[in-house]
C-alpha cells in the first residue's frame, strides 16, 4: 500500500491555526539540532550518500520544518535532507519555521516517518506505541491520522509483543512482518527457535502458519493424554477468539484451570474489560 503525504494528517494535527505562523526562510545547517524525540533508530548510509549527491546537484528541493529553541532551531521534520544537507557541505537550508508544542513537534514527527516507504515493521510499530504512550491518542485516532485501518495499527502493535531477538530479525529484514505476526502468542524461547527455523528453512508465512498449527496439534494430542480435557476446549478457545477478537487459551488442570486472555496494548486491555464487564452484567 502507497504511503500517503501528511495532507490531512497534518493539518488534524495542527488545527485550523496551520500555517498562520508559518515562516519560510534560509537557516544555518549549524543552527539546527536533532529532535531527540526522533523515533527513527537510524539512516541508511548509503541512501544519505545518494540524497546528499541530488542535494549538491540541485539543492534541497523541500524545506525542513523547525521549530525556534532557544538560541537555535529543533528539527521536527526532514531529517534526512538536514543531514545530506550537511553531508553536501551546504551552510544554509530552507526551512519552514513554525512555533508548536512538544506535543505536534512529536506527532508531526511521528506521523511523518510513519508515511515513508522505508520504514521497518519494528520501526512502524514503535512509532505508533509512542503515539498511544507520549501523545495519548487512540489507535482509532492514529489510523485516522496516518490513513490506515485500526486492525493495521492493532497488528503492528503486537509486534512489540515478540522476544527481541524475533524484532531484532524483523528490523534486519530477515524476518517479514507476516512471519512475525504468525508468531505472536507463541512463547518466548520457542519463538526464538521456530524463527530461527523459518530463516533457516526459507519458509513462507503459509508453511510457518501450517508449522504452527501441527505444533498446536501435537500440543492438544499431548495434553489430552495427561489430563482430562474436554473435547470442547479447542472450540471453546476459537469461540472466545472470534468474540474477543484477541488470542485466547483455556489451560486445565484436573477439574480446574484457567483461562488466558492476552492483550497489546493499554487500549486493547480496556476495550477487553469492558466487553467482560457488559458480557458479566447482562447487557
Amino acid at each position: 500500500m502507497p504511503k500517503r503525504g501528511l495532507g490531512r494528517g497534518m493539518e488534524a494535527i495542527l488545527g485550523a491555526s496551520a500555517g498562520s505562523n508559518d515562516e519560510l526562510r534560509e537557516i544555518p545547517v549549524s543552527d539546527v539540532r536533532p529532535n531527540p524525540r526522533q523515533p527513527r533508530t537510524g539512516i541508511d548510509a548509503a541512501k544519505l550518500d545518494e540524497l546528499a549527491a541530488s542535494i549538491r546537484e540541485h539543492g534541497v528541493v523541500q524545506p525542513i520544518l523547525v521549530r525556534p529553541f532557544g538560541d537555535h532551531f529543533e528539527l521536527v521534520a526532514g531529517e534526512r535532507r538536514w543531514r545530506g544537507a550537511q553531508l553536501a557541505g551546504l551552510s544554509t537550508v530552507p526551512a519552514m519555521v513554525r512555533s508548536l508544542s512538544d506535543q505536534q513537534s512529536l506527532e508531526i514527527a511521528l506521523v511523518e516517518n510513519l508515511q515513508r516507504e522505508d520504514l521497518n515493521p519494528i520501526e512502524e510499530a514503535r512509532a505508533y506505541r509512542s503515539m498511544v504512550d507520549s501523545v495519548g491518542l487512540t489507535q482509532d485516532e492514529i489510523a485516522r491520522r496516518i490513513g490506515v485501518s485500526r486492525p493495521a495499527v492493532s497488528n503492528a502493535l503486537r509486534l512489540l509483543s515478540l522476544a527481541p531477538e524475533v524484532q531484532s530479525m524483523v528490523e534486519g529484514g530477515r524476518l517479514s512482518a507476516g512471519h512475525a505476526r504468525a508468531l505472536v502468542g507463541v512463547d518466548g524461547a520457542q519463538q526464538i527457535r521456530i524463527a530461527e527455523s523459518i530463516v533457516a528453512r526459507n519458509l513462507n508465512v503459509r508453511q510457518v502458519e501450517q508449522l504452527l498449527k501441527r505444533m498446536a496439534t501435537k500440543r492438544d494430542d499431548s495434553r489430552s493424554k495427561t489430563v482430562a480435557v474436554s473435547a470442547d476446549v479447542v472450540e471453546v478457545e476459537k469461540v472466545l477468539r472470534q468474540a474477543l477478537g484477541t488470542a485466547v487459551r483455556v489451560q486445565t488442570k484436573g477439574a480446574g484451570g484457567h483461562i488466558v486472555i492476552e492483550y497489546y496494548s493499554a487500549e486493547e486491555f480496556e476495550r477487553l474489560l469492558e466487553m467482560l464487564l457488559k458480557a458479566g452484567a447482562g447487557q
